[in-house]
């Protein structure tokens, strides 16, 4: 019996300790255009723990070219409101956007504490055209 108890308790240790996070793209977008893109609503209600991996890469010609990513959340996916969020940069304060200006990977995370069901993330590009585009992608990193 012992032997069970022992066998039950190491299985759920191990599953535990092994259960990873799920990856999934919420935004894969290029500007090309004086434009701001948003992502469909992504529903997170099943993650305790949610991080972005944002890779952001500016082709450019005539210069100026910037975005600025912001996030959303909501409880019922229709009524939105401003996300803060934390980023290596700026430590223990919360950001409520990342300005971009030139090619770069950004790491950024919601606090654990937070219940929300729906996100989305949003981009506003600026002074972008035919010539001077923004390929944008956000990656969610959830853990159960």
């Amino acid at each position: 019996m012992r032997f069970l108890v022992s066998l039950l308790i190491s299985m759920f240790v191990m599953v535990s300790v092994f259960a990873g996070g799920s990856t999934f793209t919420i935004l894969s977008d290029t500007l090309n255009s004086p434009d701001d893109t948003t992502s469909d609503a992504v529903n997170v209600n099943s993650y305790d723990k949610l991080s972005f991996i944002v890779k952001y890469d500016e082709t450019e010609v005539g210069g100026g070219v910037s975005g600025t990513l912001t996030f959303d959340v909501s409880s019922d996916g229709t009524n939105w409101i401003d996300a803060s969020f934390y980023d290596f940069a700026g430590g223990a304060t919360l950001q409520t956007s990342e300005a971009f200006t030139a090619d770069t990977d950004y790491f950024c995370w919601f606090d654990k504490a937070w219940s929300f069901t729906f996100v989305r993330a949003q981009l506003a590009g600026t002074a972008t055209d035919s010539d001077d585009t923004i390929l944008i992608t956000v990656k969610s990193v959830g853990t159960r």
